[in-house]
């Protein structure tokens, strides 16, 4: 029976940490604002609609993985926001 609440209460939270991250991504998407995250290597990990479109992807989960150099961005352009974020 233990085993069973343990599986129930996983379960539920696992729910409710989706639904909390579909409201976040409703929220970051409705900004008007191009909005990115990255990890320390500058590697994307996210963004809302607005910064795919500008960043040449069809959809915020294709920027996933990618870095500055593997997007449409002029090289000056890579190398200032490189740099912006050593800054961070």
């Amino acid at each position: 029976m233990k085993e069973d609440k343990n599986t129930s209460e996983h379960k539920e939270a696992m729910e409710l940490m989706g639904n909390s991250y579909q409201m976040l991504r409703l929220v970051v998407d409705s900004l008007p604002q191009a909005i990115f995250w990255k990890d320390k290597n500058a590697v994307y990990l996210g963004c809302n609609k607005n910064f795919a479109v500008h960043a040449g992807v069809e959809s915020p989960d294709d920027i996933v993985g990618k870095n500055d150099y593997d997007l449409p961005w002029k090289k000056e352009e890579t190398e200032l926001y490189l740099d912006a974020d050593r800054r961070v």
